[in-house]
C-alpha cells in the first residue's frame, strides 16, 4: 500500500535479515530493485558533470550496486536511475540521496546508520555489519557535495520517491540477476526524446499529479469528455494496460509529441478532461507539460503519481489495470503470481506475455510476443506495424534458392505499389527499396533450385548468436549477456558488439554477403581508376588570378527510381523530361541501345514504357563542382588514451565528405591524397559547411572518429570557438541579451525548408532544438564590421549562422541568411567562363551524351555556389576545440583566416 509518510516501505520478503550473499551476486538468493527519478538542475558544464558522475560511481560501486543511472547535463533535466543490490545497500544509496547534506549539523557515520535505521520500516531486515561498512562511503558523498565550490545544486529524493520491487529467481524466470553491470551516463536527457521536449522547462513539470487513489476515482468516474492516455510504447501496452486507456501505439518516447501534434484536432480535440500515465511517472512529466501547452486553456490535464508501480502497490490486482506492468530490465514484466495474462502470440493468438532477445520484428527488430510452440517452428516474426511484410521480407537470405528470392522479389514489388503514394509511406517505400537491393545482391550468387539444405539456423537478433536461448536482452548487448553467464568482468558502462566472423560456425553471417565489404571494395576501386584520392595541386589551375581546382570528367552510374505519376512514359521522353544531362533524344536512344542505359539491371529498347519503381541505371559523364586550390594544413596529433588524430584545416568552400557531385574535390579525398594514406581509409569525426573554413577532426582509427563524434555531438562535451566577420545593426528581441563585451542568443531553431537547407528559429519558445550562442566582439572595423569570437553551447546545423541572422548581424558572405555579398571564392563571369573552357577541354575525346563535353551546356549546369559564386565562402571559420578527456583538458586548434 502507498503511504505518505517519509519511510521507505517494507520489503517485499521477510527473510532478508542476513543479505550479505545478496552483495556477493549470489545468483540463487532474492534480488531488491529500485526505481527513481528527479527533475531538478544539476550542471550544463562538461566538468562539473564528470565529476558528479564520478562521485556517483564511487558510491554505487562501493555499495556493490547494478543497474542504470542517467545524469542530465541540464538545468532543466535532472536523474534518473534504477538499481539492484541487496536491501542493507539499497537503503544505504537512498540515504545518501535523501539526508540533507546542506544541514549545518555535523554528519557522522554513526548518525548515518542511525538515520537509516530510524526511517526504515523493517530494521530487522537491514544487515548491521554491511550496514557499518557501507557508511563512510555515504558520508564521503554527502561531504563531497557540501564541499565549496559545490560540484552541482544541492538537492534531496525522500524516501518516499524511491519505488521498490523484487526479484525472486525461479523456474520462470528468465534472468536471476536483472543487471548485468553498473551503468552511470550523463546525457542530454534523461528520458530521451531527440530534443523534441528539451524547451520544457523544470519549473513546467510536477503538475496535474494524482495520487493512485485519486486517478482510481477518476478512471471509475470517467465521461465521454475524458480521455485516458497510455503514454508508453506500445509494447509495453502489449502486456499490460488500463483496461480503457487509448494507446498511441508508439514504438519510443519521441514519437509521442508526434503523435499529440498529429491527434490534437481529433482524438483530443472536445476533452475537457486528459489523464495520462507511464511505468514509474518520469515521461508522464514532461509529456503531460507538452499538452497541456498545445491544448486550450480549459481543458484539465493530470497524470498519475508514480505511474503504474505505485498504482500496483495501492490495488494490485483489483483495480483497472490489468496484466503486467513492462520494466526496463532482465524482468520486463511485473504483476501479481498467476495475474491475469492479456498479450496474445502474435503468431497462434494464444496467450502470453513473455518477451525474450529472439522474437524480435524481421523489419524494425521490435521485440514481439512469440510463444514457445510458435518459437520452436524457426521461423522469422513481424510485429503489427510491419505485419503486410509477412512472407516477402525475410533478414536470413543465405541459403536461400533462386525460385524463393524471387518470390520474395515479385512480392516486394507488387507491394511497392500499394505504398506509391503518400508521405506517410515513405520511410516504407526506403525499407522496401533497401531489401530489394539485397535481394538483387543474393540473386547473383544463389542457386536457381529450393533452398539450400545446409542454410544457416536461427540466431539471436539481438547478441548474433545462433545458440542463445533468447535469455540475453538485447538492450544490454552481447557483452552484457557475457557478463549475465558469468564470463568477464562488470564495466562501468556499455561495450561495444563483439565483431562477427562471416566464416565462423555460430555467426548468423555464414552463408550470406557481406554487402558493405562488397560496397566498400567497389568504391575503392571507382576512386583509384579514376584517380580522385590525389594532392590537391593534382588539378589545379589559375584562373583570372584564383587557383581553381578542376578534376578532369570522369564515367560513374547513376540510379533513378521511377515514380508513380511518371508510369507510361516512353523511356526517352521520361528521361529527356527530367534529367538535364539527358537533353538529347538521339544519345539517349544510341545509349540504350549500347547497353549504357539499364531498367532493372536488363538491357531495354528505346519504345520501352517506365513503369512505377523501375530502377533506371545510365552511366553519365561526371563534371565535379570547382573547389579553391589552397593548400592544405594537417597536423597530426597521437593523443594519450585516444589515438592519432589529424587536424586539419579545411578550406572554404570544400565539402568534407564524398557525396553526391562531390568526389575527388572533397576534403577526405584531398588529405588523403596528400597524405599518401590508403583509400578510404580517412575518416572525419564531424562535419564542416561547406562554406566554412577551419578545424575538421579526422582520423584512421574508428574507434578516434567515434570518440571524438560523441564528444563532438553532446551538448557541453566541448567547448567551441569559431571566428566570424558580421556586419549590421544589433537588435535586442527575443532571446537576445545584451551581456559583456557582446551578445548572448538563446532562441530554438528549426529546419524551415529542407530541399534548401533553410534553418530559423522558433518564436514563443515552443518547438525547435534548443540551443544558445554567445558572441564576443574582438575587434571593431571600418564600415560597420565586426570580427567576433562566436561561442555556441551546442552543434546544431546552422546554429551560428541562424542566431548571428536573428541578432541582426549576419555573416559576412551568407547570402542564405541574409549577409553581405561577398563575390565568392572565385571571381566574375570571365573567371566561369575559363573554367568551364578548362572542364571542355579536358574530356580528351569527346563522351557520347555528355553535354558538357560537347560544349553545350554552361553556367547553367550548375549552381551559383558550384562555380565559386556567392555563397560559396562565407566569413566563418572553425577556430578552437577544447575537450575533457580522461579528466585532462585538451584543446585543438588551427589558425586565424586570412580575413581574420
Amino acid at each position: 500500500m502507498s503511504s505518505n509518510s517519509n519511510k521507505l516501505p517494507p520489503p517485499p520478503l521477510t527473510n532478508t535479515s542476513n543479505d550479505a550473499s545478496n552483495d556477493d551476486q549470489d545468483h540463487n538468493i532474492p534480488t531488491h530493485i529500485i526505481l527513481f527519478y528527479k527533475y531538478t538542475p544539476l550542471s550544463t558544464d562538461v566538468n562539473e558533470m564528470a565529476s558528479y558522475r564520478s562521485l556517483q560511481l564511487s558510491l554505487t560501486s562501493s555499495l556493490k550496486l547494478r543497474g542504470r543511472l542517467l545524469l542530465g547535463q541540464s538545468l532543466n533535466e535532472g536523474l534518473n536511475g534504477t538499481f539492484s543490490g541487496s536491501y542493507t545497500a539499497l537503503m544505504c544509496y537512498a540515504a545518501a540521496m535523501g539526508i540533507d547534506n546542506t544541514s549545518p549539523q555535523s554528519i557522522t557515520s554513526s548518525t548515518i546508520v542511525n538515520y537509516i535505521q530510524t526511517h526504515s520500516k523493517t530494521p530487522t531486515s537491514l544487515n548491521p555489519t554491511l550496514l557499518k561498512s557501507y557508511a563512510p562511503a555515504i558520508l564521503t558523498y554527502l561531504s563531497t557535495m557540501n564541499r565549496t565550490p559545490r560540484p552541482i545544486p544541492p538537492f534531496t529524493i525522500p524516501f518516499s520517491e524511491f519505488k521498490w520491487s523484487l526479484n525472486v529467481p525461479n523456474s520462470s524466470n528468465l534472468l536471476s540477476q536483472v543487471f548485468p553491470d553498473l551503468y552511470i551516463k550523463v546525457v542530454k536527457e534523461i528520458i530521451g526524446t531527440g530534443g523534441l521536449l528539451e524547451s520544457i522547462k523544470i519549473e513546467e513539470t510536477g503538475k496535474g499529479l494524482l495520487t493512485p487513489n485519486e486517478f482510481h476515482d477518476q478512471v471509475s468516474d470517467m465521461d465521454d469528455e475524458t480521455i485516458l492516455i497510455d503514454c508508453r510504447n506500445d509494447k509495453e501496452v502489449q502486456i499490460g494496460s488500463f483496461t480503457s486507456a487509448l494507446n498511441p501505439k508508439t514504438k519510443t518516447y519521441n514519437q509521442f509529441p508526434k503523435w499529440v501534434d498529429s491527434n490534437k484536432s481529433e482524438v483530443l480535440l472536445g476533452k475537457k478532461k486528459i489523464l495520462m500515465y507511464c511505468t514509474g511517472g518520469i515521461r508522464c512529466e514532461k509529456a503531460s507539460a507538452y499538452v497541456r501547452n498545445n491544448m486550450e486553456e480549459d481543458v484539465e490535464v493530470y497524470h498519475l503519481k508514480g505511474g503504474v508501480h505505485r498504482y500496483l502497490e495501492e490495488y494490485g490486482s483489483g483495480g483497472f489495470f490489468k496484466g503486467k506492468n513492462f520494466v526496463f530490465d532482465g524482468r520486463q514484466g511485473v504483476g501479481e503470481e498467476g495475474g491475469e495474462v492479456v498479450g496474445r502470440c502474435r503468431g497462434c493468438e494464444k496467450k502470453w506475455d513473455v518477451f525474450t532477445a529472439k522474437n524480435v520484428c524481421t523489419v524494425c527488430r521490435e521485440q514481439v510476443l512469440i510463444c514457445d510452440g510458435c518459437e520452436e517452428k524457426g521461423d522469422e516474426y513481424w510485429c503489427e506495424e510491419h505485419d503486410d511484410l509477412k512472407g516477402i521480407y525475410y533478414t536470413n537470405l543465405g541459403g536461400r534458392g533462386g525460385e524463393e528470392l524471387e518470390s520474395m522479389e515479385g512480392g516486394l514489388k507488387e507491394y511497392l505499389e500499394r505504398i506509391a503514394i503518400g508521405k506517410e509511406f515513405k520511410s516504407r517505400r526506403r525499407t522496401v527499396m533497401k531489401q530489394l537491393d539485397k535481394l538483387a545482391t543474393y540473386l547473383n550468387v544463389a542457386p536457381a533450385s529450393s533452398c539450400d539444405p545446409n542454410s544457416p539456423p536461427q540466431f539471436c537478433r539481438s547478441c548474433n548468436d545462433v545458440k542463445c536461448d533468447g535469455k540475453c536482452w538485447g538492450y544490454f548487448g552481447l557483452n552484457r549477456k557475457n557478463k549475465l553467464l558469468g564470463v568477464g568482468e562488470l564495466a562501468e558502462g556499455p561495450k561495444k558488439k563483439a565483431k562477427m566472423n562471416y566464416n565462423d560456425e555460430n555467426s548468423k553471417k555464414k552463408g550470406q554477403v557481406d554487402l558493405k565489404a562488397v560496397k566498400r571494395e567497389e568504391e575503392i576501386k571507382f576512386l583509384k581508376k579514376n584517380n580522385l584520392v590525389a594532392p590537391v595541386l593534382t588539378y589545379s589551375h589559375d584562373v583570372s588570378g584564383t587557383k581553381v581546382r578542376i578534376i578532369p570528367p570522369y564515367l560513374n552510374t547513376v540510379t533513378c527510381v521511377v515514380k508513380p505519376k511518371n508510369a507510361g512514359l516512353n523511356i526517352v521522353d521520361y528521361l529527356t523530361e527530367f534529367y538535364v544531362s539527358c537533353k538529347d533524344a538521339d544519345d539517349v536512344k544510341n545509349s540504350i541501345a549500347n547497353g549504357g542505359i539499364k531498367v532493372n539491371g536488363r538491357n531495354v529498347t528505346a519504345v520501352y514504357e517506365v513503369k512505377f519503381n523501375d530502377v533506371i541505371k545510365r552511366e553519365i559523364c561526371v563534371h565535379e563542382p570547382l573547389i579553391k586550390a589552397d593548400d592544405i594544413e594537417v597536423e597530426k596529433r597521437t593523443l594519450e588514451g585516444v589515438g592519432e588524430v589529424y587536424c586539419v584545416n579545411k578550406p572554404s568552400s570544400v565539402p568534407t565528405h564524398p557525396a553526391g557531385q562531390y568526389l575527388g574535390n572533397s576534403l577526405t579525398c584531398l588529405v588523403e591524397g596528400e597524405l599518401g594514406l590508403d583509400v578510404k581509409s580517412l575518416k572525419p569525426c564531424h562535419r564542416l559547411d561547406k562554406a566554412t573554413s577551419g578545424l575538421v577532426l579526422m582520423s584512421t582509427e574508428k574507434s578516434v572518429v567515434n570518440k571524438f563524434n560523441g564528444l563532438m555531438t553532446g551538448e557541453g562535451k566541448v567547448a567551441k570557438a569559431y571566428i566570424a566577420m558580421l556586419s549590421g545593426t544589433p537588435e535586442i528581441k527575443e532571446g537576445v541579451t545584451e551581456v559583456e563585451g557582446g551578445w548572448e542568443v538563446d532562441i530554438n531553431i528549426e529546419l524551415k525548408d529542407a530541399k534548401a537547407g533553410l534553418r530559423g528559429v522558433v518564436e514563443g519558445g515552443k518547438g525547435g532544438k534548443v540551443c544558445k550562442t554567445r558572441f564576443e566582439i574582438l575587434e571593431r572595423r571600418e564600415g560597420g564590421i565586426l570580427k567576433v569570437a562566436c561561442l555556441p553551447r551546442e552543434g546544431r546545423g546552422h546554429q551560428i549562422r541562424v542566431h548571428a541572422s536573428w541578432l541582426g548581424l549576419p555573416i559576412e558572405g551568407d547570402v542564405l541568411y541574409g549577409g553581405e555579398g561577398i563575390g565568392g571564392a572565385g571571381g566574375g563571369k570571365e573567371f566561369r567562363k575559363g573554367c568551364l573552357e578548362i572542364m571542355n577541354g579536358m574530356a580528351g575525346e569527346k563522351v557520347e551524351g555528355c553535354l558538357v563535353c560537347k560544349g553545350g551546356v554552361g553556367e547553367e549546369s550548375f549552381k551559383e555556389d558550384q562555380l565559386l559564386g556567392e555563397g560559396s565562402e562565407i566569413r566563418l571559420h572553425a577556430w578552437k576545440y577544447k575537450f575533457v578527456i580522461d579528466g585532462k583538458e585538451v584543446e585543438l586548434g588551427v589558425g586565424e583566416p586570412v580575413w581574420g
